[in-house]
């Protein structure tokens, strides 16, 4: 399982490894190789499975957003084999934390 941590309090999305990778390379392709996505490859790659989204920048919070509702959009979850319409459920769960859940404390 990988995991996402929306904020320090406790919210968190998680899905499967696979899916989480599978969402991260897409975010790299999408978006470029900046720092902050390639060290998010980098927690995978070396198993750690997690990434804290509340300790980016808003600016990279931000394009986490931007870049799972691309996802979405895209449809590039159909590449994985999991059935569409739960992989759309969680997406749009996805989104949703991102969109309500983040901490009040600015980052920069």
């Amino acid at each position: 399982m990988g995991v996402f941590a929306i904020n320090e309090e406790g919210n968190v999305w998680g899905a499967s490894n696979s899916f989480c990778y599978h969402l991260i390379e897409f975010f790299i392709t999408e978006a470029g190789r900046k720092r902050f996505l390639t060290d998010m490859k980098m927690a995978f790659d070396h198993g750690y499975n997690s990434v804290s989204l509340h300790e980016l920048s808003d600016e990279n919070y931000r394009e986490v957003k931007r870049l799972v509702l691309a996802y979405l959009q895209n449809e590039a979850y159909l590449a994985l084999e999991y059935p569409a319409i739960e992989m759309e459920d969680s997406l749009r769960d996805f989104i949703n934390r991102l969109e309500h859940g983040r901490s009040k404390h600015p980052r920069h």
